[in-house]
């Protein structure tokens, strides 16, 4: 596992996206295979001398938290934000994120979080699927962060929707997809795995929502390919999309041989 490939400039911008959903990307930029966006991070610090920790963490955390109990997850939030988006920029200044609550039966209401203490928040193994305790000066929401929107070009989080959701009801989130096991059918027959989806929309109570979900690729043969219907969920859990859909399938690679794959017509 290397981050061969990785200038200086592109270490920084990927430091500064350190936010839970990018930890489980397999491949940034095409040139990573293998190493999760925490090592990449890691790695390049090291090779960079530089502390990688400081530039993620508020002041004071040495480490992430990891499994860290929804219902223990609190945000402040101030709704004195002025409006506009001068003065949108003048908050990102000084490290705030603009963020609207909002949700049935609830007035969209502006407010702004502390960037390092939401990044923070989402730094568990539910990541951006945490359920959330905002408090909003004075008046609590449960929220789950929604959409997230980025600046262009450092990728930094500038804006935030955070979405209020009853802990007793289901809501569609999306989870990644973990491969694991080694199709050696596949393997032997100089053949190729092609994961084609990363992640998957469920539908869960916000306690039940996965950290991700395994795809075992053991029993992969060559030809075959495992479907959204083929998934293993935990109880509570449903898959939103087409059960039809493959996640993973297989094909041919450059040296591969001439093989007879299931459900071929016989050639004379």
């Amino acid at each position: 596992m290397t981050a061969k490939g990785i200038s200086k400039d592109e270490y920084f911008t990927l430091s500064d996206r350190w936010v839970p959903d990018l930890l489980h990307e397999p491949v940034w930029g095409g040139r990573i295979s293998g190493d999760s966006v925490a090592q990449i991070v890691e790695k390049g610090a090291k090779a960079f001398r530089i502390d990688w920790l400081s530039r993620a963490l508020p002041p004071g955390r040495r480490h992430f938290s990891r499994g860290v109990l929804m219902s223990q997850i609190t945000l402040h939030a101030s709704t004195k934000r002025p409006q506009g988006s001068s003065n949108a920029r003048r908050l990102r200044h000084t490290g705030a994120i603009p963020a609207v609550i909002y949700g049935e039966g609830v007035t969209p209401l502006p407010v702004a979080v502390n960037a390092k203490d939401f990044r923070t928040a989402v730094s568990g193994e539910q990541g951006l699927n945490s359920l959330i305790t905002l408090d909003a000066d004075g008046k609590n929401y449960t929220v789950l962060a929604r959409e997230i929107q980025r600046h262009p070009v450092r990728g930094t989080v500038s804006h935030i929707d955070f979405q209020v959701v009853d802990p007793n009801r289901p809501v569609v989130a999306e989870v990644p997809l973990h491969i694991i096991g080694d199709a050696v059918e596949v393997r032997h027959a100089d053949w190729e795995v092609d994961q084609q989806m990363f992640n998957i929309d469920v539908l869960a109570r916000p306690d039940d929502i996965p950290n991700f979900v395994e795809v075992d690729i053991s029993g992969l043969t060559v030809g075959s390919s495992i479907r959204i219907g083929d998934l293993v969920l935990p109880k509570g859990v449903e898959a939103v999309a087409d059960a039809a859909v493959a996640v993973v399938a297989t094909h041919a690679g450059r040296a591969a041989k001439p093989v007879a794959v299931a459900g071929d017509a016989p050639t004379e």
